[in-house]
């Protein structure tokens, strides 16, 4: 069996000792954690998991996302293990933030059109007129 460099404290002591490797043998790595970097003064997110709220919800709602966050750290004293699953568990909700649609394909040929006002799917005779028939009973109130 191939003995790897391994440290371990020693009961008696404060100090690291390393064990011995057979010739030949490679050390695994530990693997590197995505370092996080500070949004605010209290949150901290990896570039990922900020470049994933900005792509979802835009910049506007993750700078108020991450305020949420921040003030109510800052207010209260809590802290939590992963800000990003705090995000996700009630800070969206409580902004109100809503996801962004993803844009549909230019080149898709659908006989159904959404509303440009409210993203209900016409019928012919409203596609015609261009708009759905809740938007224009608003529109007349």
């Amino acid at each position: 069996m191939a003995l790897y460099l391994q440290t371990y404290k020693s009961l008696q002591s404060d100090y690291e000792v390393p064990t011995l490797t057979r010739a030949g043998a490679i050390p695994i790595p530990s693997p590197i954690p995505n370092p996080k970097q500070t949004y605010a003064e209290f949150v901290s997110l990896t570039e990922k998991d900020y470049q994933n709220l900005v792509t979802k919800f835009g910049q506007k709602h993750t700078d108020a996302i991450i305020e949420k966050l921040n003030n109510q750290k800052g207010a209260t004293g809590k802290t939590y293990k992963s800000d990003i699953h705090a995000i996700r568990n009630w800070v969206i909700e409580a902004v109100g933030a809503v996801p962004i649609k993803a844009p549909k394909p230019a080149n898709t040929t659908d006989k159904w059109k959404d509303c440009p006002t409210c993203g209900y799917v016409m019928t012919t005779e409203e596609r015609k007129v261009g708009k759905c028939e809740s938007c224009r009973e608003k529109e007349s109130e």
